[in-house]
């Protein structure tokens, strides 16, 4: 014998299929931009701060010989105590080509970093975009099917007053195979 249905809320049902439907709609392209924004962070370490660093790396260098030099060049003129405006000079291009030196090691140690620290949340976005590309439309079909298959039910309940109370009330026909997921929902 078949059971009763216990339908309270076809509406509460439906809703939550129409929240599912937002839900897909607004998750999907959030997950691509994150994924772009991964591979765009990526290519910006690669390409962009680490060929700006070590040109500025050879560009300091340059400052730091040029004041070398032009220290060398006073001390020879003169025979003399170094000005001090030489020396600051150096010191200057020196601890400039050593911040210089330092950002380039730390670009590499994120570029060397990067991979391992997001591979893991790549994997989980993974997870995410099977769910989205694969469970979440087919259980939107599911749910719809089973809005109408209650809506049937209740219908067919309501349509006979004699059977209404009775649990001889025949189940409309389930299909055998779930039908593929509509490309696009409409949303409510």
């Amino acid at each position: 014998m078949p059971e009763i249905a216990q339908v309270r809320s076809i509406e509460t049902l439906d809703a939550f299929r129409a929240s599912l439907v937002v839900f897909h709609a607004k998750a999907r392209p959030v997950l691509d931009e994150i994924s772009s924004d991964l591979r765009r962070t990526q290519l910006w370490l690669e390409s962009d701060r680490l060929l700006h660093w070590q040109r500025e790396v050879v560009r300091r260098t340059r400052v730091l010989e040029a004041a070398q030099q032009a220290l060398l060049s006073a001390r020879i003129a003169t025979f003399k105590d170094v000005t001090p405006i030489e020396q600051n000079a150096v010191h200057a291009a020196r601890r400039s080509l050593q911040e210089a030196e330092e950002h380039l090691r730390t670009v590499r140690r994120w570029i060397r970093d990067f991979g391992p620290r997001t591979e893991v949340l790549a994997r989980q976005f993974g997870s995410l975009d099977s769910v989205l590309s694969h469970d979440m439309p087919r259980a939107i079909a599911w749910l719809t099917q089973a809005v109408r298959l209650l809506e049937d039910y209740a219908e067919r309940r309501s349509a006979h007053p004699a059977l209404a109370a009775s649990s001889e009330v025949p189940w409309p026909e389930l299909p055998t195979e779930t039908a593929a997921p509509p490309e696009s929902e409409p949303t409510p």
